[in-house]
């Protein structure tokens, strides 16, 4: 069991969801990023990993990657994380930061517009995809669009309700930023 790649992925996805969250109490972020990568290359790396956890393991090695400057690698183990789940659109969320992040926020709006058409118009998952969609317009500049696939951001996290308040001001709507 030990040697199991499904148990190490599990233990560097921990490691980066707790980084993620604030809840990690580490002293060492990157060490802890750096040990959570080998991890999980060590886990992808073992014979007889499922799927669900290839695509986990492809998930932290896309955020060690970003964390180590690395964005061609970041969008590549994100690209792999995806290609398991193509439809998924809470892990189109997971992920998108990372194109954005890595200069080219329109891949994140394709793969938000993708997977977003293939739910119904009350899906919750569509809020989040909007407000992905939302960060990767505002990089580009185009508040206006931004605005509207942000939405409401009340029940969105925090860094979203930010994003609306910003995206309001941006827009000449001062009051209504302050009172977000």
């Amino acid at each position: 069991f030990p040697d199991s790649g499904l148990l190490k992925i599990q233990l560097a996805a921990t490691t980066i969801a707790r980084h993620a969250s604030g809840w990690s109490e580490s002293l060492d972020p990157e060490g802890d990023f750096r040990e959570a990568g080998r991890q999980a290359r060590e886990g992808l790396a073992l014979p007889g990993v499922p799927p669900i956890a290839q695509k986990l393991g492809h998930w932290v090695l896309a955020y060690t990657s970003l964390g180590e400057r690395n964005y061609d690698q970041a969008l590549a183990e994100a690209e792999a994380s995806l290609a398991l789940a193509p439809y998924d659109g809470f892990w189109v969320f997971a992920l998108s930061e990372i194109p954005i992040a890595a200069g080219q926020p329109e891949r994140t709006i394709e793969w938000v517009d993708r997977v977003s058409a293939m739910y119904r118009e009350d899906d919750p998952r569509l809020r989040l995809l909007g407000a992905a969609k939302a960060h990767a317009l505002a990089w580009q500049g185009r508040f206006e669009e931004a605005l509207v696939a942000v939405g409401d951001a009340r029940g969105l996290l925090p860094g979203y309700v930010l994003l609306r308040a910003y995206l309001l001001a941006e827009t000449g709507s001062i009051d209504e930023a302050r009172a977000v």
